[in-house]
C-alpha cells in the first residue's frame, strides 16, 4: 500500500500521513526506514525483536565510519543537544530506521512539516518517558543529504518545542550523565 501526497509537503507530513494510515490498520508495531538505499530491510527483525523484548521505541544506530569529518561532528552535536533537551540517551538520532510499538506511537504528539520531525520523535519519546533503545543497523551505503543547516534548523526547533526552566536543564543533565556514566 503506498500513501502520498500531490504536493511535497516534507518528511514530516508524510510522517505523519503514514503514522496515522499504519495506526488505522492496528498493528502492533509500526517501523519505519529511509528509502534512499542507506538501510535494509533485512534489519527489521533486530527491530521487532527489541520491541518484543519491552522497548516503546527503537532507533537504529549507523555506524559512521564512512562520513566525512563535517557528518560525524554533526551528528555528535545534534545527538548531544536532543538528548540534552529531550531527556534520553539514544545514539544517532537522526537515523530514520526507528520502531516503535504502536500504544506508543499513538501517545506522540508530532506537528513539524518537515525534516525537524526526526528530533521532535526523540523529544516526544522522552516527554512520554517511553522505553527507548538502540541497535547496531547495517549502512551499506553514505547517502549525501541532510547538511549543517538542517541540523541548525532541528537544532532550533527543538530549543522552541519545549519550554524550559533552568531547573529542567539540570534535571536533564543528571539523566544524562547518568546514563552515560
Amino acid at each position: 500500500m503506498v500513501v502520498s501526497h500531490k504536493l511535497n509537503r516534507g518528511l514530516g507530513a508524510a510522517l505523519r500521513t503514514g503514522f496515522g494510515k499504519a495506526l488505522s490498520m492496528k498493528p502492533d508495531i509500526v517501523i519505519t526506514m529511509d528509502a534512499d538505499g542507506q538501510h535494509v530491510p533485512e534489519d527489521i527483525p533486530k527491530f521487532v525483536s527489541r520491541i518484543n523484548e519491552g522497548c516503546d521505541f527503537v532507533l537504529g544506530q549507523r555506524s559512521l565510519s564512512r562520513y566525512p569529518f563535517v557528518k560525524k561532528f554533526g551528528n555528535f552535536f545534534l545527538n548531544a543537544a536532543t538528548n540534552f533537551i529531550s531527556g534520553t540517551n539514544l545514539k544517532d538520532t537522526e537515523s530514520g530506521f526507528r520502531a516503535f510499538r504502536a500504544p506508543a506511537l499513538k501517545k506522540l504528539y508530532l506537528k513539524s512539516e518537515r525534516y525537524e520531525i526526526a528530533v521532535e520523535i526523540i523529544f516526544e519519546v522522552g516527554r512520554n518517558r517511553l522505553r527507548a533503545c538502540n541497535i547496531p543497523i547495517s549502512s551499506p551505503v553514505y547517502v549525501r543529504g541532510v547538511g549543517v543547516m538542517d541540523g541548525v534548523r532541528n537544532f532550533l526547533f527543538l530549543m522552541h518545542r519545549r519550554e524550559r526552566r533552568w531547573r529542567d536543564y539540570i534535571q536533564d543533565i543528571k539523566y544524562v550523565l547518568k546514563k552515560w556514566l
